[in-house]
């Protein structure tokens, strides 16, 4: 059922210009998140709620390593890639207008740095019953116990949003905007006080980018091309609209003038957001239901509680789901890619999936609390702990690794000592080297009896480029 009504895209091609510390010499989508690449978690949330087809929306340049990764995975859905040039600076509102063709359903539209365990259908089940425009999926902002971030000084500030909510109406979706967009105080306008007098402005909320549409919103992205990224400017644009009157430009009217004595309405522009409007929507959606479809999510008074009738003028009907229980991660920053890594080995280690040694010659005389992956080799009198530590690593003797990053193929030779760090890929950590809340780009060399405290090491020439 969900196969045939909703489109799954995964956006997988940005350039990863808020971690590009980590990107110099790989996709961001395949950034490693306890071993496995960014992309495979929201990839597993489909296939959780038993989506069969995905488009994966990629830059061209990147398509064939992440066409090769992705294959590796072996996962149990078809991934049809969809490529975007790398050249020209896309916004995700830009990915959606290009493959729009693709698209033959309503679309459920996540990011590939999203990381949540919340089962997606109830999501649908919520869409398919109540029948918005837009469903946002958000939760609260996961708690960072750490610190510092590597490769800085003190916290990292957290990016927030403002997202105003009416409870009182289906937990209406009536604002939502970056709280960087505003200076000292926060402006709305009088058909939204008009209609919606009482609501709430949140920001310990969560953007999740786990989104809902209705397939006509493609049709208004595609004739408003001046509209690049989702985030900041789509979906704000359609809650804003649901205050606004809706009334079908000229176009769409019935005349009773002389067709002859002017210009064919098909060939007028739609200037209006009612004129893309299905008027049949909900029937249609219905329609595609099968009559003995159970939908068991939900329990049967939630099905037959019907949405508050708000705002009963506006076609467009906004919502937000909020994410009550479980984890949703947004691994886009350096802190949310480290806090990312931290509270899956936190899963690994509190559950049955203890976290895996197998496949690699580890001494027993080091002491591992870690996930290691396979084909590493670890000396003597090592300890390592509450670390991840990647593919094809040789790690020396009396090599102590604590809170830490290690992607694949680094070489760290004996007594160092790293501590709260990322090191990159194929980066080479000499001995008796001391390594604390630092970012080792990839290929890196930091040689013998070194001390390193809050710092980023990469080339002149990577640094300028990005």
């Amino acid at each position: 059922m969900v196969n045939n009504l909703l489109t799954a895209v995964v956006l997988a091609a940005g350039k990863g210009s808020r971690v590009n510390e980590l990107t110099t010499s790989c996709a961001k989508c395949l950034l490693p998140v306890a071993n496995k690449p960014i992309i495979y978690y929201p990839l597993e949330t489909l296939i959780r709620s038993n989506f069969k087809e995905v488009i994966v929306v990629v830059s061209d340049t990147e398509e064939e390593v992440i066409s090769k990764a992705l294959n590796d995975l072996k996962m149990s859905i078809n991934i049809i890639l969809e490529k975007i040039p790398y050249s020209r600076d896309f916004g995700t509102a830009d990915s959606l207008r290009l493959i729009k063709d693709k698209i033959k359903n309503d679309i459920l539209v996540m990011s590939c740095d999203t990381i949540t365990d919340f089962p997606l259908k109830r999501l649908i089940d919520w869409y398919l019953i109540y029948n918005p425009t837009l469903l946002s999926l958000i939760s609260l902002i996961p708690p960072n116990n750490e610190s510092t971030v590597p490769g800085r000084k003190g916290r990292d500030k957290i990016e927030k949003d403002l997202i105003g909510i009416d409870a009182n109406n289906g937990d209406r979706l009536v604002f939502l905007s970056s709280e960087a967009d505003f200076d000292e105080s926060v402006e709305f306008s009088v058909s939204m006080l008009k209609k919606c007098p009482q609501f709430s402005i949140k920001s310990n909320l969560l953007d999740s980018h786990i989104y809902i549409l209705k397939k006509w919103t493609l049709k208004y992205l595609e004739d408003n091309n001046k509209i690049s990224s989702l985030k900041s400017e789509f979906l704000p644009s359609l809650v804003r609209k649901q205050f606004r009157k809706q009334i079908k430009s000229f176009a769409n009217k019935k005349t009773s003038l002389n067709p002859s004595s002017i210009i064919s309405s098909s060939a007028l522009p739609l200037r209006n957001i009612a004129d893309y409007i299905d008027m049949n929507d909900i029937e249609l959606t219905l329609n595609k239901l099968e009559p003995n479809v159970v939908i068991n999510q939900l329990t049967t008074d939630k099905m037959k509680k019907e949405m508050p009738n708000t705002y009963p003028e506006s076609k467009i009907k906004c919502f937000a789901f909020c994410l009550n229980e479980g984890y949703c991660i947004r691994a886009n920053t350096l802190s949310g890619f480290c806090e990312a890594n931290r509270m899956l080995l936190k899963q690994m280690n509190t559950s049955d999936k203890k976290p895996i040694k197998s496949q690699s010659s580890i001494s027993s005389k080091s002491q591992i609390d870690a996930i290691v992956g396979n084909n590493n080799k670890i000396g003597d009198k090592c300890s390592i702990k509450r670390s991840i530590i990647g593919n094809n690593c040789i790690i020396g003797d009396k090599v102590k690794i604590m809170n830490s990053i290690i992607m694949d193929n680094v070489v760290i030779e004996e007594g160092s000592n790293i501590q709260g760090s990322v090191i990159c890929l194929s980066a080479k950590i000499q001995s008796n080297v001391e390594i604390k809340d630092c970012v080792i780009a990839s290929n890196q060399i930091v040689h013998s009896l070194a001390k390193l405290t809050n710092e980023v090491l990469m080339d002149l020439d990577q640094m300028m480029e990005l």
